[in-house]
């Protein structure tokens, strides 16, 4: 296990900016979730994660940054995601969420999340 952490960086008026490193794995998750909101609540609505520095990232990962998505909508903001790494962009293409967290399409990802019929 490598851990997780998630350090604030940047705080402008109504946007954080955060790095996370480590593993978000199924241990992680929760916790990952949980400061994602904190900088939220602290913050503003807007979030910006640097993910460069995160290896490995659980689809309960995915599922936390979707949730923090949601509620920053709710508040009249948005997630958005930076620097992830390709192991970490394929979740992202797969899962067809890219563009939700201002990820440019990445060639020969499948469209909306669907898998290539095998």
């Amino acid at each position: 296990m490598y851990g997780l952490a998630v350090t604030r960086l940047d705080h402008a008026e109504g946007q954080v900016e955060v790095a996370v490193t480590g593993e978000i794995d199924i241990a992680a998750a929760a916790t990952f979730r949980e400061q994602l909101r904190e900088c939220l609540a602290s913050g503003g609505p807007r979030l910006v994660v640097d993910l460069s520095g995160v290896r490995f990232c659980h689809s309960l990962g995915l599922a936390a940054l979707l949730t923090v998505a949601e509620q920053a909508r709710q508040a009249g903001g948005w997630v958005r995601v930076s620097g992830p790494q390709p192991q970490v962009r394929e979740l992202f293409d797969l899962t067809g969420v890219s563009e939700e967290f201002g990820l440019p399409a990445s060639p020969g990802a499948p469209a909306r999340g669907l898998a290539p019929a095998a």
